[in-house]
């Protein structure tokens, strides 16, 4: 009996060690609702055209890419094609190259656009931002 109850011990303490060792995904490391948050601010704040609040979660590298004057004229390509943001309908996380990127379905006016924001695991700092669309597609072949 005390060998039973030694081995049941033995299991219990290794199954405990086990489950604190568990390795954090990337995405249970960053704080979903904050994600969430820093989205809804670029989204809302580039609808608005206010290119302050959009930026203020871009990495210097994504400020030096996208000035003010791109802003303005992805805003306006966007508000021709998309029309105004309405709202995030989903999103998803994968991994790619030591980086998050989160895809949102987000809902405009004229169509759904796919806008893709990408992180480092553990920065809450913008390192990518790409809109995606049939419209916006078919207005940048024309060009």
């Amino acid at each position: 009996m005390r060998t039973i109850n030694f081995i049941i011990l033995l299991f219990l303490v290794l199954l405990i060690f086990i489950s604190g060792c568990k390795k954090e995904t990337a995405e249970e490391k960053m704080d979903q609702k904050q994600v969430e948050l820093i989205a809804k601010n670029i989204l809302e704040s580039f609808d608005n055209g206010d290119y302050i609040n959009f930026s203020r979660d871009f990495s210097a590298e994504m400020r030096k890419a996208i000035t003010e004057k791109r802003f303005n004229d992805l805003k306006s390509l966007i508000s021709k094609t998309s029309g105004r943001y309405i709202s995030i309908e989903g999103y998803s996380p994968n991994h790619t190259a030591g980086f998050i990127v989160y895809l949102f379905t987000c809902r405009f006016e004229k169509e759904e656009v796919k806008v893709q924001i990408t992180f480092r695991p553990e920065e809450y700092e913008v390192k990518g931002l790409y809109f995606d669309s049939e419209n916006i597609r078919k207005s940048m072949e024309k060009n």
